[in-house]
């Protein structure tokens, strides 16, 4: 007998995992971008991008909690996830994307 993959299989398990583990990614990449490409050299100041960048990683940490929670997800290596897993990647990917939001302003300020 074979046995089922767990909900993380399905089409909402799997959309969630994609979103996670590349699409939220991506977004938060090309949000960095525009923030950075989009400002006058020497200002800080906040934008509409800048909200939206914020916005974009609580939902990728959102889409990871959901994805352990209500679909049996595992980690990117195939392990399973458990709320201590969810716990260290919400502190990673808060402290990465609030690095990079920084890193995009000061690219600007000190160009």
């Amino acid at each position: 007998m074979e046995k089922n993959g767990g909900s993380s299989d399905r089409g909402g398990g799997c959309l969630l995992r994609v979103y996670w583990l590349i699409l939220g990614n991506l977004v938060l990449f090309f949000l960095a971008y525009f923030i950075a490409a989009g400002q006058v050299r020497g200002e800080w100041r906040f934008t509409v991008l800048d909200g939206a960048y914020a916005a974009a990683a609580v939902i990728q940490v959102l889409a990871r909690y959901l994805d352990i929670r209500l679909c049996a997800g595992t980690t990117s290596t195939g392990a399973p996830g458990s709320m201590t897993v969810f716990r260290r990647y919400a502190a990673i990917m808060l402290a990465v994307s609030l690095a990079a939001w920084a890193g995009a302003h000061a690219f600007v300020y000190f160009r």
